[in-house]
């Protein structure tokens, strides 16, 4: 006879949780800010450590490790979240979604994405030629969630849902056209990323990168607070 499986019910306190995660936030892009314009705007040179720790362009930043831990927590909630839905393609939907978000949780950690443009050589919002395998795949996704999944989903939910993924995808993808303009000189005439125009914008990516997913984490673990009780058969 095989040993029942106990339970264990997991309790968050979502509001907690979010104000952490907000004022964590405020203080990287703050720092960042602040260490990417003093030395770009003035002959302030800080030691690599801490420029690479907490300039938000850096792929070792604070903010960098942030987002992919964000990317990896919204995975794995929406793999919890598709047992909520007893309808196929939901569950399959959300269960796609949480794979998205792990496998972009490790490109951020390493920055697979940048290997897109197969070396390509291109200029102006296409100087990061990765932008452009990555628009078609956002077009062909997004067409399938906004016409197969974010409608059966509860509105409240959805309305949550589609400002994060806006938010996220606006900044991650949008805002990147305008960092290939800047460094080829297209926009402001002064090409190269060690100008305060570029530091600025991409600034502002990697903050519009971070409101998304923390929109999307406490919105989903709020929702799922809400629907049902989260529990671990052991």
């Amino acid at each position: 006879m095989a040993p029942a499986k106990s339970q264990i019910e997991l309790r968050i306190n979502t509001d907690r949780l979010a104000a952490g995660f907000w004022a964590f936030v405020l203080l990287l892009v703050v720092l960042g800010v602040v260490v990417a314009l003093l030395e770009t705007a003035t002959e302030v040179s800080f030691h690599p450590s801490i420029r690479e720790f907490f300039n938000l362009e850096s792929e070792r930043s604070f903010g960098n490790w942030f987002s992919t831990l964000l990317l990896f927590v919204g995975g794995l909630t929406s793999l919890v979240a598709a047992r909520a839905f007893p309808e196929r393609t939901t569950r399959r939907l959300w269960v796609l979604l949480g794979v998205i978000l792990i496998v972009l949780s490790a490109d951020e950690a390493v920055s697979l994405h940048e290997r897109a443009g197969l070396g390509a050589t291109l200029s102006g919002v296409f100087t990061f030629a990765w932008v452009i395998p990555a628009t078609v795949g956002v077009l062909v996704l997004g067409g399938l969630y906004v016409f197969r999944f974010f409608p059966r989903l509860p509105a409240a939910l959805r309305r949550s849902l589609v400002a994060a993924a806006a938010v996220y995808v606006l900044g991650a993808l949008g805002v990147e056209f305008l960092e290939g303009a800047i460094t080829s000189g297209d926009l402001f005439g002064v090409p190269g990323v060690d100008t305060v125009a570029y530091q600025l914008t991409a600034a502002l990516q990697e903050t519009m990168e971070m409101v998304g997913l923390v929109l999307f984490v406490t919105t989903l673990l709020r929702w799922l607070r809400s629907a049902s009780p989260m529990t671990i058969s052991l």
